[in-house]
């Protein structure tokens, strides 16, 4: 092997190895977005089941809560921790 073909074997090299890390930095960019994406959607999805969970204590009758299967405390603890958020 003489010099030229070994400069030109660096360079392939090292063109290669851009290439790796730049492959590598999109796909870091991707997964992030990705990630935030799924808290995302998932925050405002948990936010939706609560409010809808909220609503529909909130539209029981009265006699609902006085029902023996469930006690007072109970039915207040699943409001409070529904208000909580």
């Amino acid at each position: 092997m003489n010099y030229l073909t070994i400069v030109h074997f660096q360079q392939q090299i090292q063109t290669t190895s851009y290439q790796f890390f730049f492959v590598a930095g999109v796909a870091g960019v991707a997964s992030f977005f990705q990630t935030s994406m799924f808290l995302f959607v998932g925050e405002h999805l948990a936010e939706r089941i609560r409010r809808a969970a909220f609503r529909s204590i909130t539209r029981q009758e009265i006699a609902y809560f006085d029902q023996v299967r469930y006690p007072l405390s109970r039915s207040h603890a699943l409001i409070s921790i529904l208000l909580c958020y």
